[in-house]
């Protein structure tokens, strides 16, 4: 029986990993004495230990510190404290792991066992490591500078590699806690120590360092800094896509921050990428799984089913097979179901964010037409003009007229003011701000200006909407070329509004001032093209920004002619 324990053993540690628990636990019901059934649970333990199930662990761990408490070995309890405290630190148990450190850090400084160097090293860079956890930053910058000290005395380039890093997670942990800028340089110094001290071959080590030293400067708006590091990570990962993929997520995030949304969103497709690889690997490891298993259980089934002698029992393996395949086959459809709907879910946030970029794009065209607009309709004429009214009332010494005509005139210019901050506002309010403006050249002009309305009754001026100060340059327009200077004759201006279409309201604005059909109205059309480019351009760029949201959107929404005066015709959309 003794032979049998020690075969299963021996094979386990000749193909380079322990045996699997079954057969420790056979081992284990069929051993004889309690030294040789203690160690098997200390074997036990470390099996699912090393297969991260942490639970079962913990169970085999504790009974042999039990064990190890009575016969008095304060080395195998010291080793059991340091593994039960690994154990439920890396289940994220830190509160319930430290006492197990502290106990194991007291007895430590007792024992007078010769440790190795590099046993101390690792046995205080644990405990130093919970300590950091459980936020006893003093404690444990204690432990990782006595772990440090050890490490570099025995020159053990891996076992230093590992300190480093850990401390290097130390501060970054602090720096999480407390956002003091100091320790995430201290962090970013000691991953960098670390990545000195990787071989060329260890490239996820040097990936991760690579990319951990990236997130450091990112956070720290390094952006160049980060850049390079995340770039750099992103070379060195070649095989192990996951810090490649994190390089990249890295490298997206930081040129989205410099407001290269280009390159970010190419380095995130590459992300996406990667995270696909990964994903479509694990579906291959998963449906080779299933179809190990499925060969294991058919062979299995195979081997019964030669030793079954009867028709009956040939009947009910047969159903078996089936309901296997059955299953196989179920677990395959489901996998490629998966399969599709993740690549779908892939595409549509590609989608999302391109679509978000061309978002972006038009907002800021959108904000650049408004400012334009907003420069173009207080125009510099009519400053100017107002201006040398006020002069002209102040020479004549008319000063209750001067009083009245800088009033309006800074009544105006705060309406103008208040309008531009709104993307749409009342048609109302519109109108209040022309006849302002038409008052104000009254008064220079010597009233020979008339504002006239044609309003619908279904259209209702306070509810319909319209782009603020749209219409001021063209009225400016048809008062600079309607109005002779020389004579003293009257111009009206007349603004109807109508529905073309259901969806349609159009603003016409029209006066009576000089124009006629041919060469003559060429020649006053070109006139206002050219006084009034900027401003009519700027209209109907706003027009056409403002239709381009609705599925019935027209191609120019402006239409002027000269034919019987300066004419102007606006289409606005109406939806209601």
């Amino acid at each position: 029986m003794r032979l049998t324990l020690i075969l299963i053993l021996g094979w386990g540690f000749v193909v380079g990993q322990p045996a699997g628990p079954d057969h420790l636990r056979e081992a284990f019901e069929a051993s004889e004495g309690d030294s040789v059934r203690w160690a098997l649970e200390n074997k036990i333990g470390y099996w699912f230990f090393r297969q991260e199930r942490y639970d079962s662990a913990l169970v085999y761990f504790t009974r042999h510190l039990e064990q190890c408490e009575t016969m008095g070995y304060d080395a195998l309890v010291m080793s059991k404290l340091n593994g039960i405290g690994l154990v439920q630190h890396m289940s994220g148990e830190h509160t319930d792991a430290h006492p197990y450190f502290q106990n194991l850090l007291s007895l430590y400084e007792k024992s007078p066992l010769p440790w190795a160097p590099s046993e101390r090293s690792t046995l205080l860079l644990n405990t130093a490591a919970n300590f950091g956890a459980v936020e006893k930053a003093d404690s444990a910058h204690l432990l990782f500078a006595r772990s440090l000290d050890y490490a570099r005395s025995v020159r053990d380039k891996e076992l230093l590699a590992l300190v480093t890093e850990t401390i290097g997670n130390f501060f970054f942990r602090l720096w999480e806690q407390k956002g003091m800028a100091a320790y995430i340089d201290s962090s970013t110094t000691y991953y960098q120590q670390s990545l000195a001290l990787r071989p060329p071959e260890a490239a996820t080590a040097q990936a991760r360092l690579g990319t951990s030293i990236g997130s450091n400067f990112f956070k720290l708006n390094a952006f160049a800094s980060a850049l390079e590091w995340y770039q750099r990570a992103a070379l060195i990962e070649q095989d192990t896509l996951v810090h490649q993929g994190k390089s990249f997520q890295g490298l997206s995030k930081t040129y989205a921050a410099l407001g290269d949304y280009e390159t970010a969103y190419r380095y995130r497709l590459q992300y996406e990428a990667a995270t696909d690889t990964l994903y479509y690997r694990m579906i291959n490891q998963r449906v080779q799984e299933l179809l190990t298993a499925f060969e294991a259980e058919r062979t299995g089934m195979e081997n019964e089913r030669l030793r079954l002698t009867n028709s009956a029992q040939k009947d009910l393996l047969w159903q078996r097979t089936v309901s296997l395949l059955v299953i196989a086959v179920l677990l395959a459809v489901l996998l490629l179901l998966s399969l599709l709907l993740y690549r779908q879910y892939r595409r549509t946030q590609a989608a999302n964010v391109e679509l978000a970029l061309r978002n972006q794009e038009l907002i800021t065209e959108r904000e650049q037409l408004e400012l334009k607009a907003l420069v173009a309709q207080m125009n510099p004429h009519f400053i100017f003009n107002a201006l040398n009214s006020v002069q002209r009332f102040i020479l004549s010494r008319d000063i209750p007229q001067a009083n009245t005509f800088l009033s309006r005139f800074g009544k105006m210019i705060r309406n103008v003011l208040e309008l531009s901050t709104s993307r749409m506002v009342p048609f109302s309010e519109e109108i209040a701000l022309l006849e302002r403006y038409i008052a104000l050249e009254n008064s220079r002009l010597d009233h020979r200006l008339k504002l006239e309305w044609s309003i619908p009754e279904h259209l209702d001026p306070e509810t319909l909407q319209i782009p603020p100060l749209l219409l001021q340059p063209f009225i400016e327009n048809s008062i600079w070329h309607g109005l002779p200077p020389d004579d003293m004759t009257p111009l009206t201006i007349h603004i109807r509004l109508e529905q073309p279409a259901l969806n349609q309201v159009s603003v016409t604005l029209s006066d009576d001032g000089a124009g006629d059909p041919g060469e003559v109205a060429g020649d006053l059309l070109k006139a206002v093209e050219e006084r009034t480019v900027s401003g009519i351009q700027i209209a109907r760029n706003r027009l056409i920004a403002l239709w381009r949201k609705y599925p019935d959107a027209i191609a120019d929404p402006v239409e002027i002619t000269t034919a019987h005066g300066f004419c102007v015709k606006l289409i606005l959309p109406h939806y209601d």
